[in-house]
């Protein structure tokens, strides 16, 4: 079947999920992760192809790039950009691992040591931190796979469409296939038309 054959040539492509996980990120997928946690979904084709190539030629780093998105997106503006520090540190949690954080790291970023680090350092914070914990990473890895099919394959880009693409992804496989399974895309119309 068609979706086989896709998860397939995605594999093939972009490698097992723990493999990807353990790898150094390319700049496409540390790009995906952004707006996974800052903006809640999928990188569009053209915004994503747009970062990668600033970053890649030196023009900008993805430093730059999340204190951009956090000053110059109304996106993350009217999202994220309005929520107390509690409502941030909650939601990034959830975008990035599908869970809310522990009551300790809740606390130490929202009034101890962490309060005063910016959200995009903080999100820096977590994808990094990550590493010590497999379903977390094993859950950015999914993620990011999932946007980046999403990206790569959507029939026209819609913001809902796209935050639904990453929305419920965890550690667990199933969740990143139901994921490609669900990703509307021009193959999927192309199927119900013969």
């Amino acid at each position: 079947n068609r979706l086989g054959s896709s998860l397939l040539v995605f594999t093939l492509l972009f490698g097992s999920l723990t493999v990807l996980a353990q790898q150094d990120r390319t700049t496409a997928s540390q790009v995906q992760l952004l707006y996974i946690s800052l903006l809640g979904r999928a990188a569009d084709r053209e915004g994503l192809d747009y970062w990668v190539k600033q970053i890649d030629s030196g023009t900008l780093t993805l430093e730059q790039l999340r204190a951009n998105t956090l000053s110059s997106q109304s996106e993350y503006k009217n999202g994220l950009g309005k929520m107390s520090r509690t409502e941030l540190v909650t939601a990034l949690y959830k975008n990035l691992f599908e869970r809310e954080p522990v009551a300790a790291g809740l606390g130490y970023c929202t009034t101890g040591g962490g309060s005063s680090v910016n959200a995009d350092q903080l999100t820096l914070a977590l994808i990094t931190g990550a590493k010590g914990n497999t379903k977390n990473t094993q859950t950015l890895s999914n993620k990011t796979q999932a946007a980046s099919y999403y990206t790569a394959h959507y029939q026209s880009q819609n913001t809902q469409e796209a935050a639904k693409a990453v929305a419920e992804v965890e550690h667990k496989a199933s969740t990143l296939e139901s994921s490609i399974k669900n990703t509307p895309s021009t193959e999927k119309v192309i199927d119900a038309l013969t």
